[in-house]
This record gives structure tokens, sequence and C-alpha cells, in this order.
């Protein structure tokens, strides 16, 4: 489990600043700071992408995006097979965002080509953006970079799409008709022990039939150590949502669980 706080952000926008240990090839820079493995590749219209090892933990940052609230938010990506709606996650007060199934989005950005995103308005009077990124043919350093953190550089899974129910309402309350039941998550024992009164994890599920949520598993937690994110993958396998267009067996589903003691 992960959490990426603006202090990690902050090294990882100084790696892409500087040329100390660095290898360029092909636009991908190659960078090696302590335990930290980068791969990054910077853009004149302001945006970078960096796919960062760190401990054995695989991430893959944006950096550019406009500044949106919450602890997700929605990017329609294309890297050459059309439009597909993602869930990110996001650096709070950031122009950041940083992938949820980190090791696909590594896995998209190997294709070389072309890498459009779209980005989603948070609120109903904004416009959406579009950013259109060249990404490196030759793509020797980012498989470096995913071979530090021991990543596949193919997965099945990959083929599993996320969720793309219609819009039913203008952001940020989009899809009021989802949920059939969202389960009740518990207050963590343990962060109510030292005294923790808030939290949040992000959580990704494999829709099942009759709109179940199977193999739950947190991918970040806010803090962390607290239980946070095992005990929202708990409160999702008991929720269900409604199947219909853009949402099947088989798709992946991520949701934010958020945590106030009351």
């Amino acid at each position: 489990m992960k959490y990426l706080s603006a202090a990690l952000c902050s090294l990882t926008l100084a790696a892409l600043a500087s040329s100390g240990h660095a290898q360029t090839n092909d636009g991908w820079k190659y960078t090696i700071d302590g335990d930290t493995t980068l791969a990054t590749a910077a853009y004149d219209s302001g945006q970078s992408i960096a796919v960062r090892c760190k401990k054995d933990i695989l991430d893959v940052i944006i950096i550019g995006l406009p500044v949106a609230p919450g602890l997700t938010r929605l990017l329609d990506v294309d890297s050459g097979d059309g439009f597909h709606r993602q869930t990110w996650a996001n650096v709070p007060d950031q122009p950041v965002a940083y992938a949820v199934r980190s090791e696909f989005a590594a896995r998209l950005l190997r294709s070389g080509g072309s890498f459009t995103i779209r980005t989603y308005p948070a609120e109903e009077q904004e416009a959406v953006k579009r950013f259109v990124l060249s990404l490196p043919t030759d793509r020797a350093n980012l498989d470096r970079a995913l071979a530090a953190c021991g990543t596949p550089l193919e997965d099945a899974e990959d083929a599993q799409q996320e969720v793309e129910p219609p819009f039913d309402a203008p952001p940020p309350n989009m899809f009021p008709n989802l949920w059939v039941s969202r389960g009740t998550p518990n207050f963590p024992q343990l962060a109510q022990s030292r005294g923790q009164e808030t939290g949040a994890a992000i959580v990704r599920c494999v829709v099942g039939e009759e709109g179940r949520l199977n193999q739950c598993r947190a991918k970040t937690e806010s803090p962390t150590g607290f239980g946070f994110g095992a005990s929202a993958a708990a409160a999702l396998s008991t929720a269900r949502i409604n199947l219909g267009p853009g949402v099947e067996p088989g798709m992946i589903f991520i949701n934010v669980v958020r945590y106030q003691l009351q």
C-alpha cells in the first residue's frame, strides 16, 4: 500500500529538474537517487511523466495537470486504441496525479507514440482540457525503472477496463444511480486507540455477477499503518453496484472510502 505525499512529490519534481546521475535516451531520463529509480519525460507544454520505483513500490506520476479537489480524479487516457476512463489519485493542492493502477499505466507508456489525456471539470462550468504528449519510442530506460520494481512487462489484467458508467449528473456527483448498497466501513480500532480521527483509502475491486464487488484490495491509504486500507477493502467486499452500460462483470471498479471518527 502507498500514499504519495507532497514531500515525495517534491522529490520527484527535483529529480526532473536535476541532471545528476542521469542518462537520457530518446527523451526518457534515467535517474538513480539512493533507493529511488526514476524514468522521466518532460514536455515544453509544462507536463512531465515520471515512473518511479521506491522501496519496491511503483508509481506513475503525471505533473502539470489542472489542480482538482478530492483524493481521486477521472482522466480519459488514449494510448493509441481510443479513450478509456481511468481513476487517478491526487496530491492535495498540487498539479499532480498518480495512477491507482500503476503497473498498468506504466505498461501503457511502453507503447510509444501519442499519449493523450483528457481531464474532467471539477465544477459544472469548467471546460474539459486536453493534453497530447509524444512518448519516447525507445523504452529501454523506462524498462530499467520497471525492472527495478520487478514489474512484469505483460499482465493479463491489463485487458480489464475500468467501469465507465454514463454521467447522470453534473460534477462533482456524476453517478448518483451507481450504488445499490455501499457497505459499512468500520473505523479501525488501531487508529482509534492512537488518537487518529480521520483517514481515507482508495480501493480497487473487480465487478462480479449481480454487481457484487470481488477481489477488493487497498491501493493507497492515508495515513498509513492505521488499518484504513484493510477496513475499506472489507467494506467494499459487501457492497453492490448497478450493472448496465459501462458497468459489466469483469471490469475494474475503484472507489474512495473516507473515515471520520464520530
